[in-house]
């Protein structure tokens, strides 16, 4: 992810020189700002874990059935021995993620055996179930703590990500910056926790970002350059009365 200011920078360049302006400081400003946006917009959106938890949870029961009562685990088998048959959850749970990272359901029909009637999908206890999800659950933010390395860099008016993210610490990401005082160079960030499976959820999310901070960044500048113009223009009225 860049963060593109070029064309504006070339702009701003001259009167950077001239005036002095840290056009640098105003864009990683602005980098440390897309970044916590794109920590608040990557998925899951939601805005607690627990909403999150939640949703895996969902995401989950869509793929694999849950039984409650453990006595009627070995009554159900005989029964319905297809679906009960022992299934690598992990692996099972990759085939059928989409690439939003959410979950399809496993098949489509029932089956009913006698009274029972029971949906088209593996079924495991509420054991078995519950020890799986909290697995997952460890993953929760790691996505979104791939941009953390902009925050802890750029972004210097608290943290910038709820604990659930921060937990995961900065190392999924990193930063090529080589942005100068006059305003050339790039600010680029790096979020290497998309090898994970995230790169095609992030496309969206970058472009989504990036346009709305574009825009800050463009006001941020054109204000500082209208300052130093103000400035200029009051200084030199103060030596045209003195001459």
């Amino acid at each position: 992810m860049k963060v593109d200011t070029k064309q504006f920078a070339l702009q701003v360049q001259a009167v950077a020189t001239k005036y002095g302006l840290d056009i640098g400081k105003t864009m990683r400003q602005q980098a440390g700002f897309w970044a916590v946006d794109l920590i608040k917009n990557t998925p899951h959106k939601m805005a607690t874990r627990t909403m999150v938890y939640r949703a895996i949870e969902n995401d989950l029961r869509r793929i694999f059935g849950v039984i409650d009562d453990p006595g009627a685990i070995d009554h159900l088998k005989f029964l319905f021995p297809d679906l009960f048959m022992q299934v690598n959850m992990a692996q099972y749970h990759r085939s059928k993620r989409t690439s939003t990272g959410r979950t399809q359901k496993s098949a489509v029909g029932a089956v009913t055996v006698g009274k029972i009637t029971l949906s088209q999908k593996p079924y495991v206890s509420r054991a078995v179930f519950n020890k799986y999800l909290r697995e997952v659950s460890k993953k929760i933010g790691r996505l979104r703590a791939g941009w953390l390395v902009g925050v802890r860099t750029f972004y210097t008016t608290g943290p910038g990500a709820p604990t659930w993210v921060t937990r995961h610490g900065p190392s999924r990401g990193y930063i090529l910056d080589t942005m100068k005082k006059n305003g050339s160079g790039s600010i680029t960030l790096v979020n290497t926790a998309a090898r994970y499976g995230g790169q095609s959820r992030l496309a969206d999310v970058i472009a989504f970002t990036g346009r709305r901070r574009q825009r800050h960044l463009d006001f941020a500048l054109k204000k500082q350059t209208e300052k130093v113009f103000a400035w200029d223009k009051a200084r030199s009225k103060n030596r045209s009365v003195t001459a």
